[in-house]
């Protein structure tokens, strides 16, 4: 949905949302603070919530740190090429095809 421009602006903008009180501009994307593996996004006036997956490609882990959503390993472990030390993280975030190294 498109909004009138604001006096003296020339364009009109997509509407925002209001998530919990709070008030997010179109194309902002946050996390729940009571769950951290919920991201949010508002995409003109409308929420949409996607759940974060996580891959922790190790046998032993650490619960997930404090506002983290994945588990840490707590041995290197390889992957490809790529390797995941002591301490980070190794997410895939919904339907992506990336790994992302936190």
């Amino acid at each position: 949905m498109l909004l009138d421009p604001p006096k003296g602006e020339c364009c009109q903008k997509c509407k925002g949302c209001t998530y919990r009180g709070k008030e997010y501009d179109s194309g902002a994307e946050w996390r729940d603070p009571d769950d951290p593996c919920e991201v949010l996004t508002c995409k003109a006036g409308v929420v949409t919530v996607t759940k974060q997956q996580c891959y922790v490609p190790c046998r032993d882990s650490m619960p997930p740190a404090p506002g983290k959503c994945c588990r840490t390993c707590m041995e290197i472990v390889y992957i490809g090429r790529a390797d995941v030390k002591f301490g980070n993280e190794c997410t895939f975030i919904g339907r992506e095809s990336a790994l992302a190294f936190v």
